[in-house]
């Protein structure tokens, strides 16, 4: 995932950070085709400091960083202290559906936000004050729904890799390794043959003792 730095004008006011966040809200610009610049003219002429968002998604996926992603916003009345705010390109009132390049790109970013910030709830602008936005047609629960599946796919794998570590781990335990390696690793082949001669020598003290123990009992 890409974040498109851009060459925004200077914010009219210094920008106070976030001392938590609690909501990752998604919005629509409520404007059929504009871009990140639009957005921060139109946020200026209203007398805000600059653009009141975090990230601008346009309709070809493109993700633009919008203020800092840790500074308060101006997108939310009442929770702007405590959220991150998500913009849109597009009118999802009127627009009947989101581009695919589009909602990819904001599932990417919820996904990666999510682990900066794991205990904020995704929510769209309306369910936290009276508005219609991000429109009705915006793919919420569709969007939501991927983010949580991308998540479990990803814990799913580090469980699954964990046999690896757990292999790693016994084989220290019993001093065929003598410090940490990465399991997904390719080993060298003097490895492999050092390990060899070790379970063997290993093997033969076994066998050396058994023969000390029948010698005893006979």
């Amino acid at each position: 995932m890409r974040i498109i730095e851009t060459s925004l004008q200077k914010f009219r006011n210094k920008l106070t950070k976030r001392s938590r966040t609690d909501y990752i809200v998604l919005h629509h610009a409520d404007w059929p085709k504009c871009s990140v610049y639009d957005i921060h003219r139109s946020h200026l002429a209203r007398g805000w400091a600059g653009i009141g968002y975090a990230y601008f998604v346009s309709k070809d996926g493109q993700i633009y960083r919008g203020r800092p992603h840790d500074a308060v916003g101006a997108h939310c009345e009442g929770y702007n202290s405590v959220s991150l705010g998500i913009c849109a390109e597009g009118d999802y009132e009127d627009e009947w559906q989101m581009p695919s390049e589009q909602k990819n790109a904001i599932i990417a970013l919820l996904v990666e936000l999510k682990k900066v910030y794991p205990q904020a709830q995704i929510v769209g602008h309306r369910d936290l004050i009276a508005t219609s936005c991000p429109g009705k047609n915006y793919p919420f629960n569709e969007i939501l729904q991927a983010v949580k599946t991308k998540q479990q796919i990803e814990e799913g794998t580090k469980v699954a890799e964990r046999w690896k570590v757990n292999i790693i781990q016994k084989g220290k335990d019993l001093e065929l390794l003598n410090q940490d390696h990465d399991p997904d690793d390719v080993a060298a082949k003097w490895f492999a043959v050092e390990l060899a001669i070790r379970l063997k020598e290993e093997i033969s003290e076994v066998k050396e003792t058994l023969n000390k123990i029948r010698e005893a009992l006979s």
